[in-house]
């Protein structure tokens, strides 16, 4: 999965960043408060994760967007709140939950990771 581009908006206001490489890219700033932490945590809500957003960041006021490749074809995925539109070619896929989206993405795109969480327990 390459990631080309990450926009994240609404009707006041907007940032889009897409000066992403094919290969590591490095997200830095010689200041604060610049975007990074928004850009990332837009890029993994976007994907479908929990929000972890800044508390003084209202997400839900936002669409959440991001381009990406899978073996050579290019995707857009917008979210807004618990809402999907999923774009590739001339098709456009509209989901109503993460569970919708998670199934056609593991059927379509790419079988999703599962993350196995353990409890350990004091001896």
């Amino acid at each position: 999965m390459i990631i080309q581009k990450v926009a994240i908006g609404n009707s006041e206001e907007a940032y889009v960043e897409s000066s992403f490489s094919k290969s590591l890219n490095v997200i830095s700033s010689d200041d604060n408060n610049r975007g990074k932490t928004i850009l990332i945590q837009s890029l993994m809500y976007c994907l479908g994760n929990v929000p972890v957003f800044p508390s003084t960041f209202n997400y839900l006021d936002y669409y959440h967007i991001v381009v990406f490749l899978v073996e050579d074809k290019q995707y857009t995925l917008c979210r807004k709140a618990d809402s999907f539109i999923l774009k590739n070619d001339n098709t456009l896929m509209v989901f109503d939950s993460i569970s919708e989206l998670k199934r056609y993405w593991t059927k379509k795109i790419f079988k999703l990771p599962t993350i196995i969480k353990m409890v350990l327990r004091g001896s």
